[in-house]
């Protein structure tokens, strides 16, 4: 907890200003009291573009989110790593991992942020305070997701899921943390979406700000986590109906410094103050010479089986010999996608092969979608399903397409996790991990820090290790 408490008490002390810079800075000690950090509607819009950067920033989406859940997954070398990269990777994370502990107090940083912003709503003018909470409600939500699927094991994992969750926090203070169950967080997160979704604009053409088809796009991936496939698949479909983001037809790297049209919601470099993207560039880059993380021989067999499918040049075996890193992040610099289309028809092509029973058309539409997705890999349509393929082979083909397409994105814990929950036994898999645990041990969700144990003696943390 005392770590929360400094980070909080930055904000605390953050001077007057409509720069969004300066509520990223801490000012001299005791310059200014909290009470007097928001006085103005342009200092709670200057505190809401904060919380944008910050979830491209450190906290976030910067790739320190992606690549701690990396380390938990299946598809790193763990041969060279070590400290507490290995701990997680180990699948025995505790409560001294300092790691871990900065990417649990950042995410509930930005919180407190959004908090701020809704206890403070009476700054801003009639007209902009609708569009204002909503913002700091979504961005709320999505943080407490990242938290919750990170730290509490996948919906599905017990009866009504009843299990231990995380702490909600919807107020600016420091009470002691008090963990909900999972079914209280989830519906905690679909209701902050969904409210928020009324006052967001329809669509912010920057892709920089919250708009009705972020929220879609995050409800489509919230359900689909939950294994809520007609949800999913209805979410999804409203994002990609709203043709509003273009499907990239030709294969290219999602990262690089002119963006992508498949962006739904994404951070920009800002020259000189803000650079996305930084920890997946640090650990998996190889540009300046061979990165921290690399690919072990395992997924690097299961691309090169796939004869013809340009994803395979993602993979760079030749380069350091010995050794296998992916180039996804080679660029210098990028835009930082935080959602795409191409998670959307993913999402849509799995759910689709669940709900074919029900909805018939579905299947159609599903089998299409996917196939967008084969046949912009192989640059032809000579690998694509037929039409008449079964509902689970589209379910399979879908979940190996995912696993090849979003490789480094911080995906696969998520989906070994989701699909060993399933509800249906003949869809479930158990021991999708390749190294061979079950979906629901205890090791593949993180340790709290310590100091949620210091600051409420009866938090119940989690337990640790047991299987590897």
């Amino acid at each position: 907890m005392k770590k929360i408490i400094i980070g909080l008490l930055i904000f605390a002390n953050v001077a007057t200003t409509i720069s969004c810079k300066k509520f990223l800075e801490k000012p001299p000690e005791g310059s200014v009291q909290e009470a007097d950090a928001l006085k103005t509607e342009a200092d709670v819009q200057a505190l809401l573009n904060g919380c944008y950067l910050l979830l491209g920033n450190d906290q976030m989406y910067n790739g320190k989110l992606q690549t701690t859940a990396e380390q938990l997954a299946d598809h790193l070398s763990s041969n060279n790593l070590g400290g507490k990269q290995q701990e997680n990777n180990l699948r025995r994370s505790t409560i001294f991992n300092t790691d871990n502990a900065d990417l649990f107090t950042g995410i509930y940083n930005i919180v407190y942020r959004t908090n701020k912003i809704i206890e403070k709503i009476e700054l801003v003018s009639a007209a902009n305070k609708p569009r204002i909470e909503a913002e700091a409600r979504f961005i709320r939500a999505i943080c407490h997701f990242e938290i919750a699927r990170l730290w509490s094991h996948n919906p599905g994992y017990s009866v009504n899921n009843s299990h231990l969750g995380i702490t909600i926090k919807t107020a600016a203070n420091l009470l002691p943390p008090n963990r909900a169950t999972v079914k209280e967080t989830y519906d905690f997160i679909i209701a902050e979406l969904k409210a928020s979704e009324t006052n967001l604009p329809t669509f912010n053409a920057n892709r920089l700000y919250a708009d009705k088809n972020c929220v879609r796009a995050f409800l489509a991936r919230v359900y689909f986590q939950m294994n809520d496939f007609s949800n999913a698949y209805s979410y999804a479909t409203q994002v990609i109906n709203s043709t509003n983001y273009t499907f990239n037809t030709v294969l290219a790297t999602r990262y690089t410094a002119l963006g992508t049209t498949e962006s739904i919601l994404k951070t920009s470099n800002i020259q000189g103050q803000h650079t996305p993207g930084g920890k997946l560039r640090e650990w998996f880059s190889g540009r300046g010479g061979l990165p921290y993380f690399r690919i072990n021989d395992v997924i690097y067999s299961v691309f090169n089986s796939n004869v013809g499918d340009g994803r395979n040049a993602w993979l760079d075996k030749v380069k350091y010999p010995g050794n296998t890193y992916l180039n996804k992040y080679d660029s210098s610099n990028f835009e930082m996608p935080i959602i795409g289309i191409t998670e959307m028809y993913l999402i849509r092509a799995e759910a689709a092969g669940e709900i074919a029973v029900s909805t018939p058309a579905a299947l159609t539409i599903g089998i299409a979608d996917i196939n967008k997705i084969i046949e912009r890999a192989y640059g032809n349509n000579t690998k694509n399903l037929a039409l008449t393929v079964s509902p689970d082979m589209l379910i399979n083909t879908v979940r190996n397409q995912r696993e090849i397409e979003m490789i480094g994105e911080g995906d696969r814990l998520y989906q070994i996790k989701r699909i060993g929950a399933h509800p249906i036994a003949s869809r479930r898999v158990e021991r999708l991990d390749r190294r061979g645990s079950i979906w629901n041990c205890p090791g593949f969700i993180l340790q709290f820090p310590d100091y949620e144990k210091n600051a409420n003696a009866a938090f119940q943390l989690n337990v640790e290790g047991s299987c590897l």
